[in-house]
């Protein structure tokens, strides 16, 4: 019950003593002053900071466009009117579009704070992409950071967004010219698969003539294989004959002649059979079976160029299956259509032995005909010629047996070429075959690459810009004053508590009586300049705090602790303590973090970082005004707390114990010297 009277009238004489320092003049001006100055100080820098950002669209920029365009499939390009367009379309600045020589002399004289040169080759660099050596597209930014530097660092930030921006137009622009090239190249395959398609058709058709070739020999060996037959039956028939007339007597001569008639019979049977004069024609379906494969040949090579071509442009093709299934089966194909051509080859080379045979068949044919029939033309006429008839059998029995001679080489070389045409319609068969998996591996090649540029517009778009950041805000700050106001309220505090023990004489705050500033006052004043601060800052700035009680509270607090700790500052040194407070100022602005994080400032500020109050202040404001975050709140209140009550406890030992000793001490000193003396 004592305490709270005692407290009770602390207070009321704290009030006492501000009801009298208000009825003095002088001291009615300064308290004024002491109470406005923090609001003041804390207003003017956060409404002048309030959101600079805002106001960047009266920040002169120059542009200077010195692009002079160029022709790109015909049609012409000027990338940098097209840049300036957008550019003063949306535009955070105030772009102002000049020369070089203004831009310079802008610079230097501080009309602008920094300039943006697109040169004369730009839109030739952005269009050199499908060629072999592309450029890259270069923009000149000038920036004089003597004018100001925060001009170039916000210049530092709209470059980047500039490149950013840049950058995923132009990367559009590339990827639209890349997924044109590829659906003119999957064009050419379709192409090619067209070709090797019809390529396989034709070989098709040589195959199909090489079977008709194989299927005529195989004819004519069966009608040559006939005429042998009979040539030899003929011959055993005429050497039985000459073996007869050899054995027979005169008088037998009419047997003889009814044989010799029936083998002229034969032989004129023989000789009616109707054969051409020349042997079948041969090189004609030979010509055009030589003609497709060199066509198809020819088709292969040219698939392979192409599709060589394909994989310089675009190497990433390179190891795609389907690309090495093409060029597999290319080469197989490649080696059928080799294979057909050595089979072409080696039946061309027999074929003038085919028709030399021929012609002696038919000549001896006809000659044993003649002979045939002269024989029986004499053996009708001339019995008395009888040794002439046995000279002729053994003439017919010699000449049927040369001609049976050259029909069995003759039946021998037809079996050679069907051989060989069944050969070459095999190797035509395998070439079809390669040239059908071919044409069906760039079909396949084909429809895949059509299915990978099915929604082009859309990859174009993922493919220039692929990553897009959400941004997650977890505590919101609207603008700078909210950001710096942690900073400017905690300094103003400080300020304003400084001010007070350079206004108001500590030990003597009434001209009429020696009377020291009690701490109840000055605790009053304290909370005076706390409230009016904060109501100033959510009243007059429009800053929303997240905790708005504990922000007149928080405040109230940091207040009283600062001038707390100022007066120990004073009671202890008096002008000294003056000064130190405004050096300890001085410290805690450059290491409460109140600006730039605390990493990011030299070791020796991050290692008094935690033994100074504003630290405190400043990390307790923050969570009040933005995040909530009460644990923090109540961290550094407890903080405040202990930094006010070892103020106030070695301010008053010092003033109830240790200055009266020190009195005391002072006085004995002196009375030794004067007894001494």
């Amino acid at each position: 019950m004592k305490r709270r009277k005692e407290n009770q009238f602390l207070f009321l004489s704290g009030f006492k003593d501000l009801d009298r320092l208000w009825d003095s003049k002088p001291m009615r001006l300064g308290l004024v002053g002491i109470l406005l100055i923090p609001l003041i100080y804390c207003v003017i820098y956060l409404s002048a900071f309030y959101d600079p950002y805002e106001n960047l669209k009266y920040l002169p920029v120059a542009l200077v466009n010195e692009d002079q365009g160029t022709v790109r499939d015909g049609e012409n390009l000027n990338v940098g009117n097209e840049l300036v367009e957008e550019l003063q379309k949306d535009s955070k600045v105030k772009w102002e579009l000049t020369d070089r020589n203004k831009l310079e002399e802008g610079l230097d004289k501080g009309t602008y704070y920094m300039g943006i040169v697109i040169p004369k080759n730009f839109s030739q660099a952005v269009a050199s992409v499908d060629s072999p050596e592309p450029l890259k597209g270069q923009l000149e930014y000038h920036v004089d950071k003597s004018n100001n530097y925060l001009s170039g660092t916000i210049g530092d930030s709209i470059k980047r967004e500039l490149e950013m921006n840049l950058d995923e137009k132009l990367s559009k622009i590339y990827v639209e010219q890349i997924f044109a090239q590829l659906s003119d190249s999957v064009e050419e395959l379709q192409k090619a698969a067209n070709g090797a398609g019809l390529l396989a058709e034709k070989t098709g058709d040589a195959r199909s003539g090489s079977q008709t070739i194989a299927g005529s020999l195989s004819k004519l060996d069966q009608g040559a294989s006939k005429i042998l037959g009979y040539l030899q039956l003929f011959n055993q028939k005429a050497t039985q004959a000459e073996k007869e007339i050899n054995k027979i007597p005169m008088e037998d001569m009419e047997k003889a002649q009814q044989i010799i008639h029936q083998v002229n019979d034969e032989i004129q049977k023989l000789a009616r059979i109707p054969l051409p004069e020349d042997p079948p024609d041969l090189k004609t379906p030979l010509s055009e079976g030589q003609r497709s494969v060199k066509k198809a040949a020819e088709d292969v090579r040219k698939t392979e160029a192409d599709l060589n071509r394909l994989i310089e442009k675009h190497p990433e093709l390179a190891q795609d299956p389907s690309v090495l299934s093409m060029k597999e089966a290319l080469k197989q194909a490649e080696a059928g259509n080799t294979s057909g051509m050595n089979r072409f080859r080696e039946i061309d080379q027999k074929i003038p032995d085919w028709e030399k045979h021929w012609k002696e068949f038919l000549n001896e044919r006809q000659k044993v005909a003649d002979h045939a029939n002269q024989l029986t033309q004499k053996v009708d006429q001339a019995v008395a010629k009888a040794k002439e008839l046995k000279g002729k059998a053994s003439q017919l029995v010699q000449a049927t047996s040369q001609l049976s001679d050259g029909q069995q080489q003759l039946v021998s070389g037809i079996r050679q070429l069907e051989t060989g045409a069944g050969k070459l319609s095999e190797g035509l068969g395998k070439i079809q075959s390669g040239q059908s998996e071919l044409a069906q591996g760039l079909s396949d090649g084909v429809d895949k690459a059509k299915d990978q540029l099915q929604g082009s517009d859309q990859k174009e778009e993922v493919i220039s810009d692929p990553v897009q950041i959400k941004e997650n805000v977890h505590h919101d700050v609207p603008n700078y004053a909210t950001g710096f106001a942690p900073y400017f309220i905690s300094l103003s505090l400080w300020v304003g508590a400084m001010l007070l023990f350079t206004v108001v004489d500590l030990y003597q705050v009434f001209s009429d009586r020696k009377e020291p500033l009690s701490v109840p006052a000055a605790g009053l004043i304290g909370i005076g300049q706390a409230v009016l601060l904060i109501t100033a800052v959510i009243w007059g700035l429009k800053i929303e705090p997240e905790l708005p009680g504990w922000l007149y509270l928080f405040s109230i607090v940091m207040s009283i602790t600062f001038i707390a700790l100022n007066h120990m500052l004073n009671v202890f040194l008096g002008n000294v303590g003056r000064f130190l407070s405004i050096g300890i100022l001085m410290l805690q602005l450059a290491s409460s973090a109140g600006t730039y994080p605390l990493e990011l400032l030299p070791s020796f500020f991050r290692t008094i970082h935690d033994y100074l109050p504003m630290t405190y202040t400043v990390q307790g404001l923050r969570a009040i005004l933005s995040s909530g975050n009460m644990e923090i709140v109540e961290h550094c209140m407890y903080l405040l707390f202990a930094f006010m009550a070892a103020a106030i406890v070695i301010t008053q030992f010092h003033l109830q114990i240790g200055k009266p000793l020190l009195k005391k001490g002072v006085q004995q000193i002196k009375l030794k010297w004067s007894k001494a003396s």
